[in-house]
């Protein structure tokens, strides 16, 4: 009897895994919003010319690298570059990974170099909308398993940790059931979708994937909190802490994930650190420490002050367009370095 009981549930076990993962097939992909948008312009290019080079990263980078700019950058220096602007909102350094993942499954043809800016890892820890279908989207079993590990030994209390394991369980029991994928196709069998927003809004007036961000944010000027945090987080950036010894076991695992999933398209992962105020050690430790082969650096304000300075900045987190152009052209003067050093362009 008990037997039987035994090979009944796992007969049902093995069904509605079955059953799940058909599903799961038929159904549209967990993504942030834009990144299925964003992935099509880059496979079919609206032009018909391939892109050989893409920069993945947070909405930082969609709002930062204008792929025209850089292009004719590197190509001032002697190297030569078509690029596209694979930032997405919310991003950050797991949902790289995810967008690296997919992005492998089908690379586009041509592809040589794979830039990226996932920032840093400990944010993906704080993430609070566990439900969201972004954060469910790379609640993947090996990036949460990288992330429990994570969780564990962070600087904090054993009921901070367990509130902060549980929300990273619940984003991967969703992943792992398809909860939500079904309600799009739903709304719209019933006649109740809301209508998508515009391509445009993704792919860029270029079709290269770059929107800007035009001026300044109403919440940023003299005297105002977001003004103030970046005067003040720009004089902590005119040099380097000591970053030996940040990068973790699990730090290791993800940029080593990361480098795997490039090169298995035949293409080269370069990693950049933006002029974001937030700080990116555990990046810089792993450069360091050779587990990151190529880094580009543009987070010293005292080094490139122009990309951090009132002008250059939509507030204290984005640049503007006038910082896209100086971030751009910064970064492709780097980059056309980075190819000479490796035999040309």
């Amino acid at each position: 009897m008990r037997r039987r009981l035994v090979r009944c549930l796992a007969l049902a076990a093995a069904a509605f895994a079955a059953s799940t993962w058909a599903l799961r097939t038929a159904l549209p992909p967990f993504d942030l919003p834009g990144t299925s948008i964003k992935l099509e312009a880059l496979r079919e290019p609206a032009s018909g010319e391939p892109f050989d080079t893409v920069m993945l990263g947070t909405s930082r980078t969609w709002y930062a690298l204008d792929p025209a700019a850089f292009d004719a950058a590197v190509a001032r220096h002697g190297g030569r570059s078509r690029t596209f602007n694979l930032g997405v909102q919310g991003q950050a350094a797991m949902g790289c990974w995810q967008t690296l993942a997919r992005l492998a499954d089908d690379p586009p043809p041509g592809l040589r170099w794979v830039l990226l800016d996932p920032e840093a890892l400990f944010r993906s820890l704080r993430d609070r909308q566990p439900l969201s279908r972004g954060t469910i989207g790379w609640h993947f079993p090996h990036a949460t398993w990288v992330l429990l590990r994570l969780v564990s030994h962070a600087d904090a209390t054993w009921i901070e940790k367990a509130e902060a394991g549980s929300r990273h369980l619940h984003s991967f029991l969703y992943n792992l059931l398809n909860v939500g994928l079904a309600a799009e196709p739903i709304r719209a069998a019933l006649g109740a979708a809301e209508p998508p927003p515009p391509e445009r809004r993704y792919r860029g007036q270029a079709d290269d994937g770059f929107v800007p961000m035009r001026g300044r944010a109403a919440h940023f000027s003299p005297g105002q909190p977001s003004w103030a945090r970046l005067q003040r987080r720009r004089d902590q950036l005119r040099e380097d802490p000591a970053y030996e010894d940040t990068l973790s076991d699990e730090g290791r695992e993800y940029f080593e994930a990361i480098i795997a999933l490039v090169e298995s398209m035949g293409a080269v992962p370069v990693f950049v650190c933006g002029p974001s105020i937030n700080s990116h050690e555990e990046l810089i430790d792993a450069h360091a420490k050779g587990v990151v082969p190529h880094l580009l650096r543009l987070d010293r304000s005292d080094l490139h002050p122009g990309l951090y300075a009132n002008d250059a900045r939509f507030d204290h987190s984005y640049v503007n367009e006038v910082g896209a152009r100086r971030y751009s052209e910064a970064l492709g003067e780097l980059f056309a370095e980075l190819q000479r050093e490796l035999g040309g362009p």
